[in-house]
């Protein structure tokens, strides 16, 4: 009798206990929200080393934060999250580790030494796949209260139950995920093959160049033959000139800032809709959200955000200057 009733006395809303605010609060979720953005716009629009990599550092340093407590409080003898909690931390580590991996090559435009970096990325990646797959293999039975697990719910846009398809969705992506960032780590640090092959290589598949012959008796305005290689035309930038105006806005930049926008945007949506498709249970309403453990992490966005506001500064929505060219 009571094994039947314990799962709706755990559960009383039908959802799950009330959340951890010490790892899925409100001041958690929005540095996570706040530092994943603030990185994007940093990698389209910073020129300097610094700011990108300060900014990763940081998110870094977070999810691996994130990772170890879940792990910790959530596969102890007395779990003090629940299964529900630890759906909110993976929907958070899933924001934050695919910005870092789509902001990290926008490292390679600067000539510096990026290995310890990309060493840190590397590690902080296994460990979020480390989570899932436990979380994922121990979903039944995962943190305090094991019989409201049956309630959780995915979201997708609109909740579906995490139990049967949606556990075999995750599992899929995980499995596909984890298997297409380890190939791509061997295929970038697999060693080259040997000199003398390369040159061999590059012997047997050189094709032949194609040599423009000008006419000898067509020339430009320049006096330089047409066709020939040294033959290049300006445009003036300044209005009133002869020629084409140049308008000096990225519009590459515009397009993937706003792409980043949309794409955080429908990332953030679904986080707080499985909050509330979760139905977790109420907190004391006498105990305000925004204590130490809600506040500190807010302050981790101070630092990118002075960078974002001075790259903004510095170049708007120009193109980069010369004096930034992508590393060879």
């Amino acid at each position: 009798m009571l094994e039947g009733i314990a799962p709706s006395i755990a559960c009383p809303m039908g959802g799950g206990p009330s959340l951890n605010t010490d790892i899925g609060g409100i001041g958690v979720r929005t540095s996570f929200y706040l530092q994943t953005l603030l990185l994007a716009c940093l990698s389209a629009r910073s020129g300097t080393l610094s700011e990108i990599s300060g900014a990763l550092y940081t998110l870094i340093a977070t999810n691996l934060a994130l990772v170890v407590t879940s792990l910790i409080l959530g596969l102890k003898s007395t779990p003090e999250i629940s299964f529900q909690d630890a759906l909110v931390v993976f929907y958070l580590l899933h924001l934050s580790w695919t910005t870092i991996f789509f902001c990290l090559p926008a490292c390679n435009r600067f000539a510096e030494d990026l290995k310890f970096l990309k060493l840190w990325s590397i590690v902080q990646s296994y460990m979020v796949f480390t989570f899932a797959f436990a979380l994922l293999a121990s979903a039944k039975s995962f943190g305090r209260s094991p019989g409201c697990n049956q309630n959780a719910a995915l979201v997708i846009f609109r909740p579906f139950p995490m139990f049967n398809a949606g556990l075999i969705v995750c599992w899929v992506l995980v499995v596909g995920v984890v298997s297409i960032y380890t190939l791509i780590l061997v295929k970038e640090y697999i060693p080259p093959p040997p000199k003398r092959l390369r040159q061999l290589w590059k012997r047997t598949t050189r094709k032949p160049v194609d040599l423009v012959t000008p006419d000898p008796g067509v020339y430009s305005l320049t006096g330089v033959p047409q066709g020939s290689a040294i033959e290049t035309p300006e445009y003036p930038s300044k209005s009133g000139q002869q020629g084409r105006y140049r308008v000096h806005i990225a519009w590459d930049v515009m397009i993937e800032l706003i792409v980043i926008t949309i794409l955080w945007a429908i990332c953030v949506m679904n986080t707080e809709l499985l909050i509330r498709w979760n139905r977790f249970e109420a907190s004391d309403a006498s105990t305000s959200e925004w204590q130490f453990g809600q506040v500190l992490p807010m302050f981790l966005i101070t630092l990118p955000l002075v960078n974002v506001i001075g790259a903004f500064r510095e170049f708007g929505i120009r193109p980069f200057p010369n004096s930034i060219q992508r590393r060879d």
